[in-house]
This record gives C-alpha cells, structure tokens and sequence, in this order.
C-alpha cells in the first residue's frame, strides 16, 4: 500500500517506514504475500497485549440506509456494547506517524517504525484500537486489510473485524467479506456530515487511505490531527512528505505525551475558520 501523498507507482519492496495515514503498525508476518509497503493496526508478534476482551463484548447492530440514485443499498454498521454516552455528535481524527522534517516515508532508515518499536509504542497502538471507534477508509487500503485479516493470525484481528468500519468506493460491490463494514459510494463531503451528525458520540479515525484522507481535509471535514514524531531528520534523502499536499490549516495544540523517552505525540484540534479582519 503506498500511502505518500498523491504517488501511484508501488513502494520499492522491503522499504517500509512510518507514512503519511499508516494505520499504526507496518509488520508483515511470515507466509503472507509479500506485497509493497503493507500496513498494519496494530500487527506484529512482539506485541504483548492481546485483544482478547472482544470474545466477550456484546455487539449489536443497527441498519443504515445509503441512498445509491434510485436504489436504497442498506448496509450493517456495527456498534459494540462499550460505547460513548449518547448526545454527543462524533469526532473525526487523523493520525499521522512522521520524522521531525515532516516525512513519512522510509526514507535512510525504511525499517517498521525506523527502528523505534518499543513497549511503550506498542501500548499506545493497542490503548487507540482498543477504544470503541469507527475506522474510515478508502476502497484499496480495504481491499488490502480485508485480505490480511482474513488471512492472518494476528491477535488484534478479530479487534478490528468487530470495530464499526465505513468504506467510501464506487467500485466495490456489497456483500462485503469484511464483517461490520458499511459502503458508501456518495461523495464524502455529503455523507461524512451525516455520519458526524450521529449522536451516540462515537468517534471515527481514518485508517491509511491517502486520497480520502485529503478529501476530508479539503472539506474541512477533520476535527483533530495526532502526530506521532518520531526524533529523526531525513533531510535530502526523505521520501512521502507528510503535508505537502494538505490545505492550510490552524490548529490549537491540545495535548503532548512523550512515548517511551523518543517519541513524542502532539494532539491538534483543527482551528475554527475566522472570518477576515
């Protein structure tokens, strides 16, 4: 999955780091495909915490109608137990993993994470996916992820099968394989507003799925940006800037956390647009 900014062509094999709209973890796991650059939610075997509250949760669900021109396509959006207070409109966040200049990609050092793998890291990854959320993405980083669950064995997977997903594709075609996972084919700046609408305050992240994820931006559509900085500089020989192809915008810093004594991680809501003075 090549997540830089507008590029096309695949990432050379093997050089992986932390790009732009990762989802958390970039691990392949032995027997898989070897495929450019695939990404992972929290994936890996050194990782020590397991999901395995999910067998016990109780999931229900309700149905939600996409109007497809004169068809009504209904699909299942999952919702677990646990779950936000109601009366709360949803938040929609994007986090991005990056060297201090603003790059995603391998760069001098493409290895998962560039070598910065740790407990503390690893925590973190598993606190985010362990939240009750909604995952958003595109049609190609589902089609990868649907694969890569389906065919592997890592213990956060049946997590992320039981998580509410939405997937924006004129492409794809319902049934999905991937349980609890609704498609939209409308424009995101028409549905994303309905679904931020909802009021069972559940919040929504992006998982990969550059284009998307710049539409959202576009659209103003985001409400916080997380990134994760990781303490490099990859200067001439950086790869997939993490920025380059976002609108500008204000933010409001909310939060800093230092991750395992490296990395640090800095909340932003999207500022209010003010009107010209």
């Amino acid at each position: 999955m090549d997540v830089r900014p507008g590029a096309t062509a695949a990432v050379p094999r093997r050089r992986t780091g932390a790009r732009l709209f990762d989802p958390p973890s970039i691990r392949r796991r032995q027997g898989w495909r070897d495929r450019p650059n695939t990404m992972l939610l929290g994936g890996g075997t050194k990782v020590g915490r397991r999901a395995s509250h999910v067998a016990d949760r109780r999931v229900r669900t309700a149905a939600w109608s996409v109007q497809d021109g004169d068809e009504c396509r209904t699909s299942v959006l999952a919702s677990v137990s646990r779950r936000p207070v109601g009366g709360q409109m949803r938040e929609l966040m994007v986090d991005m993993f990056s060297t201090v200049d603003g790059f995603g990609g391998g760069g001098p050092k493409p290895r998962a994470y560039w070598g910065y793998e740790g407990p503390g890291l690893f925590e973190w990854i598993h606190a985010q996916l362990d939240l009750e959320h909604v995952m958003l993405m595109g049609a190609e980083t589902y089609r990868q992820m649907a694969e890569i669950v389906a065919t592997g064995d890592d213990p956060t997977f049946p997590r992320m099968t039981a998580l509410p997903k939405v997937v924006f594709s004129k492409t794809l075609r319902p049934p999905l394989p991937w349980a609890n996972t609704t498609l939209i084919d409308e424009p995101v700046e028409t549905a994303v507003p309905r679904l931020k609408a909802m009021d069972d305050g559940l919040p929504m992240r992006t998982i990969g799925s550059p284009s998307l994820v710049r539409s959202l931006f576009r659209h103003r559509l985001v409400d916080r940006v997380r990134v994760m900085a990781f303490p490099m500089i990859h200067g001439a020989e950086g790869e997939g800037p993490v920025f380059a192809e976002l609108p500008a915008l204000d933010l409001d810093l909310i939060g800093t956390s230092v991750i395992d004594d490296r990395l640090v991680l800095l909340d932003y809501r999207v500022a209010e647009d003010k009107p010209p003075e």
